[in-house]
């Protein structure tokens, strides 16, 4: 029962790790296009203001085409934004980190507790199982590379890829 919960362990705190990163990535993607967005919503909404008799005749028939283009970047960037949804995900990956968080200090208070205060070992560990495999079945994809990274980094020993 031992080696069992060390190897959950390992897998919970592998789990929660990888989408804390994963968490964390979607958040700074989420930032970065907003602030490039509203920056870049910004400097084509301001060539209205711009007053075209100040600019010098050579850029006049730039003007135009550059606020365009900016303004097609900026639409680029609002459609990956609603596309991508990188906020929704940063939630959701941090919603499965922290279940898997719950399930490894779950794991930890069951491995210091003395063996006779831990009941039957067969309910405990079909307890634990069911709960990490609903936390499996309901989290996002943590995707095979993810995964791979957070298995060696805790040494758990995974069948080679396919």
């Amino acid at each position: 029962m031992e080696e069992l919960l060390n190897d959950w362990h390992r897998r919970a705190y592998a789990a929660q790790c990888a989408y804390y990163e994963l968490a964390e990535r979607f958040r700074k993607l989420h930032y970065k296009l907003g602030i490039w967005t509203v920056i870049l919503t910004s400097a084509a909404g301001a060539t209205i203001f711009v007053d075209k008799e100040k600019v010098p005749e050579k850029l006049t028939t730039y003007l135009p085409l550059g606020a365009g283009i900016v303004s097609l970047l900026a639409a680029v960037l609002a459609g990956l934004q609603t596309f991508l949804r990188p906020g929704q995900a940063a939630t959701e990956y941090g919603f499965a980190a922290d279940w898997y968080a719950a399930i490894r200090r779950e794991i930890e208070q069951l491995q210091a507790l003395p063996e006779g205060m831990r009941g039957e070992p067969k309910a405990c560990l079909d307890s634990l199982r069911k709960e990490m495999n609903k936390a499996s079945q309901k989290s996002p994809e943590l995707g095979e590379t993810h995964w791979r990274q957070a298995a060696q980094r805790f040494a758990i020993k995974e069948p080679p890829p396919k």
